[in-house]
Protein backbone atom coordinates (compact mmCIF):
# COMPACT_ATOMS: atom_id res chain seq x y z
CA UNK A 1 0.00 0.00 0.00
CA UNK A 2 1.69 3.52 -1.42
CA UNK A 3 0.77 6.83 1.48
CA UNK A 4 -0.63 9.37 -0.64
CA UNK A 5 2.08 12.07 0.32
CA UNK A 6 4.72 10.25 -0.18
CA UNK A 7 3.27 8.86 -3.54
CA UNK A 8 3.34 13.15 -4.58
CA UNK A 9 6.77 12.49 -3.92
CA UNK A 10 7.53 9.61 -5.33
CA UNK A 11 5.30 8.61 -8.37
CA UNK A 12 7.43 9.12 -11.24
CA UNK A 13 9.92 6.70 -9.84
CA UNK A 14 7.97 4.39 -7.91
CA UNK A 15 6.74 0.70 -8.75
CA UNK A 16 3.83 -0.39 -7.77
CA UNK A 17 3.24 -3.99 -6.24
CA UNK A 18 -0.15 -5.96 -6.77
CA UNK A 19 0.77 -8.15 -3.70
CA UNK A 20 3.46 -6.09 -1.20
CA UNK A 21 3.08 -2.21 -0.73
CA UNK A 22 6.63 -0.52 -1.16
CA UNK A 23 5.80 2.55 1.03
CA UNK A 24 4.56 1.96 5.03
CA UNK A 25 1.13 2.95 6.10
CA UNK A 26 1.15 6.31 8.16
CA UNK A 27 -0.64 5.23 10.89
CA UNK A 28 -3.09 7.90 10.58
CA UNK A 29 -7.16 7.90 10.14
CA UNK A 30 -7.95 7.74 6.12
CA UNK A 31 -9.49 10.92 4.59
CA UNK A 32 -13.04 9.74 3.68
CA UNK A 33 -13.87 10.62 -0.26
CA UNK A 34 -16.93 11.26 -1.12
CA UNK A 35 -17.52 10.96 -5.00
CA UNK A 36 -20.77 13.33 -6.08
CA UNK A 37 -21.45 12.77 -9.51
CA UNK A 38 -23.76 15.51 -11.24
CA UNK A 39 -26.60 13.62 -12.10
CA UNK A 40 -28.39 14.71 -15.95
CA UNK A 41 -31.79 14.14 -16.50
CA UNK A 42 -32.78 14.03 -19.97
CA UNK A 43 -35.89 13.96 -22.32
CA UNK A 44 -37.97 11.00 -21.98
CA UNK A 45 -36.53 8.96 -25.37
CA UNK A 46 -38.46 6.25 -27.24
CA UNK A 47 -38.23 2.98 -25.38
CA UNK A 48 -39.49 0.14 -24.12
CA UNK A 49 -39.79 -0.26 -20.06
CA UNK A 50 -41.77 2.97 -18.55
CA UNK A 51 -44.46 0.58 -17.53
CA UNK A 52 -41.91 -1.31 -16.09
CA UNK A 53 -40.40 -1.33 -12.40
CA UNK A 54 -36.75 -1.82 -11.72
CA UNK A 55 -34.49 -3.51 -8.98
CA UNK A 56 -30.87 -2.31 -9.06
CA UNK A 57 -28.62 -5.51 -7.87
CA UNK A 58 -25.11 -4.41 -5.30
CA UNK A 59 -22.57 -4.45 -8.30
CA UNK A 60 -19.98 -7.37 -8.34
CA UNK A 61 -16.89 -6.03 -8.29
CA UNK A 62 -13.23 -8.01 -7.67
CA UNK A 63 -12.10 -8.39 -4.31
CA UNK A 64 -9.40 -5.23 -4.53
CA UNK A 65 -12.49 -3.24 -5.83
CA UNK A 66 -15.07 -4.39 -3.50
CA UNK A 67 -13.73 -2.13 -0.70
CA UNK A 68 -13.24 1.18 0.47
CA UNK A 69 -9.94 1.59 -0.97
CA UNK A 70 -8.72 3.92 -3.65
CA UNK A 71 -6.94 1.86 -6.43
CA UNK A 72 -4.31 3.21 -8.94
CA UNK A 73 -2.56 1.30 -11.72
CA UNK A 74 1.09 1.82 -13.46
CA UNK A 75 1.07 1.38 -16.80
CA UNK A 76 4.71 2.26 -17.31
CA UNK A 77 5.66 -1.24 -17.58
CA UNK A 78 5.55 -4.00 -19.81
CA UNK A 79 3.16 -5.54 -17.14
CA UNK A 80 0.19 -3.77 -15.57
CA UNK A 81 1.12 -3.04 -11.58
CA UNK A 82 -1.87 -2.39 -9.15
CA UNK A 83 -2.33 -1.01 -5.59
CA UNK A 84 -4.45 0.58 -2.87
CA UNK A 85 -3.29 4.09 -1.86
CA UNK A 86 -2.56 4.80 1.76
CA UNK A 87 -4.58 7.16 4.11
CA UNK A 88 -7.03 7.67 1.32
CA UNK A 89 -10.73 5.56 1.42
CA UNK A 90 -14.02 5.80 -0.48
CA UNK A 91 -16.81 7.10 2.29
CA UNK A 92 -18.46 3.39 1.20
CA UNK A 93 -17.73 0.71 -0.06
CA UNK A 94 -17.39 0.94 -3.64
CA UNK A 95 -20.56 -1.41 -4.90
CA UNK A 96 -22.68 0.50 -2.57
CA UNK A 97 -21.42 3.51 -3.65
CA UNK A 98 -22.53 2.81 -7.22
CA UNK A 99 -25.70 1.09 -6.33
CA UNK A 100 -27.22 3.93 -5.41
CA UNK A 101 -25.81 6.72 -7.88
CA UNK A 102 -27.46 4.27 -10.28
CA UNK A 103 -30.80 4.51 -8.69
CA UNK A 104 -30.57 8.20 -8.85
CA UNK A 105 -29.50 8.30 -12.10
CA UNK A 106 -32.61 5.56 -13.67
CA UNK A 107 -35.17 7.77 -10.96
CA UNK A 108 -33.74 10.83 -13.04
CA UNK A 109 -33.95 9.52 -16.44
CA UNK A 110 -37.81 8.50 -15.81
CA UNK A 111 -37.02 5.18 -18.48
CA UNK A 112 -39.15 3.24 -15.49
CA UNK A 113 -41.95 3.52 -13.58
CA UNK A 114 -40.21 3.06 -10.25
CA UNK A 115 -36.74 1.92 -8.93
CA UNK A 116 -35.17 0.68 -6.05
CA UNK A 117 -32.88 -1.36 -4.39
CA UNK A 118 -33.00 -4.95 -4.73
CA UNK A 119 -32.61 -5.65 -1.72
CA UNK A 120 -35.52 -3.54 -0.73
CA UNK A 121 -38.05 -6.41 -2.09
CA UNK A 122 -40.40 -4.37 -3.81
CA UNK A 123 -42.23 -5.72 -6.58
CA UNK A 124 -40.23 -5.69 -9.84
CA UNK A 125 -40.17 -6.98 -13.49
CA UNK A 126 -36.42 -6.45 -14.20
CA UNK A 127 -33.17 -6.44 -12.67
CA UNK A 128 -30.60 -4.15 -13.72
CA UNK A 129 -26.94 -6.37 -12.73
CA UNK A 130 -23.89 -4.76 -12.95
CA UNK A 131 -20.08 -5.61 -12.68
CA UNK A 132 -17.42 -2.78 -11.59
CA UNK A 133 -14.36 -3.34 -13.93
CA UNK A 134 -12.39 -0.79 -13.72
CA UNK A 135 -12.32 2.34 -11.29
CA UNK A 136 -8.69 3.39 -11.04
CA UNK A 137 -6.27 6.27 -11.44
CA UNK A 138 -4.19 4.82 -14.14
CA UNK A 139 -0.73 6.27 -14.21
CA UNK A 140 1.65 6.36 -17.86
CA UNK A 141 5.05 7.57 -18.69
CA UNK A 142 3.43 11.12 -19.54
CA UNK A 143 0.58 11.40 -17.94
CA UNK A 144 -2.32 10.23 -15.93
CA UNK A 145 -6.07 9.92 -15.85
CA UNK A 146 -8.73 7.99 -14.44
CA UNK A 147 -10.80 4.99 -16.14
CA UNK A 148 -14.00 3.10 -15.16
CA UNK A 149 -15.23 0.49 -16.84
CA UNK A 150 -18.90 -1.29 -15.35
CA UNK A 151 -20.53 -4.24 -17.40
CA UNK A 152 -24.39 -3.99 -16.82
CA UNK A 153 -27.12 -6.51 -18.09
CA UNK A 154 -31.24 -6.22 -17.59
CA UNK A 155 -33.03 -9.18 -16.71
CA UNK A 156 -36.65 -10.04 -16.71
CA UNK A 157 -37.54 -11.10 -13.03
CA UNK A 158 -39.26 -14.52 -14.14
CA UNK A 159 -37.25 -16.69 -16.33
CA UNK A 160 -34.27 -14.43 -15.75
CA UNK A 161 -33.82 -13.87 -19.40
CA UNK A 162 -31.34 -10.98 -20.56
CA UNK A 163 -33.07 -8.17 -21.78
CA UNK A 164 -29.79 -5.74 -22.60
CA UNK A 165 -26.32 -6.56 -22.06
CA UNK A 166 -23.64 -3.74 -23.05
CA UNK A 167 -20.26 -2.32 -21.27
CA UNK A 168 -19.16 0.92 -20.45
CA UNK A 169 -16.06 2.70 -20.39
CA UNK A 170 -14.86 6.00 -19.17
CA UNK A 171 -11.62 8.16 -19.09
CA UNK A 172 -10.85 11.27 -18.23
CA UNK A 173 -7.60 13.01 -17.96
CA UNK A 174 -6.27 13.64 -14.18
CA UNK A 175 -3.61 17.44 -14.37
CA UNK A 176 -1.69 17.08 -11.61
CA UNK A 177 -0.46 14.67 -8.76
CA UNK A 178 -3.11 15.67 -6.22
CA UNK A 179 -5.79 14.17 -4.27
CA UNK A 180 -8.30 17.09 -5.75
CA UNK A 181 -7.09 16.25 -9.26
CA UNK A 182 -7.75 12.44 -9.11
CA UNK A 183 -11.38 13.32 -7.54
CA UNK A 184 -11.77 15.31 -10.31
CA UNK A 185 -10.76 12.70 -13.10
CA UNK A 186 -13.17 9.83 -11.48
CA UNK A 187 -15.94 12.57 -11.15
CA UNK A 188 -15.80 13.05 -14.99
CA UNK A 189 -15.69 9.48 -15.91
CA UNK A 190 -18.03 8.39 -13.31
CA UNK A 191 -20.45 11.09 -14.38
CA UNK A 192 -20.07 10.01 -18.06
CA UNK A 193 -20.44 6.23 -17.51
CA UNK A 194 -23.70 6.81 -15.35
CA UNK A 195 -24.91 9.17 -18.25
CA UNK A 196 -24.22 6.17 -20.82
CA UNK A 197 -26.10 3.31 -19.04
CA UNK A 198 -29.03 5.86 -18.36
CA UNK A 199 -29.33 6.30 -22.02
CA UNK A 200 -28.60 2.98 -23.21
CA UNK A 201 -30.36 0.81 -21.07
CA UNK A 202 -33.69 -0.40 -23.10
Amino acid sequence: MISFPKLLVLLPLILLSACVSLLPDTGEPPKRIWLEPAMISSPLRDHNNTLQTVAITRPTATNMLDSERFRIRDLRGNIALVDHIAGIEWQEHLPVMVQRHLIQALILSKKFKAVGFEEDSFNHAVVLETDIQKFDVVVLKDKMYAEIELSAKLLEVKGRDVIWQKAFTSKAPIKSHSLEAFITGLTKAYENTLYQITQDVN
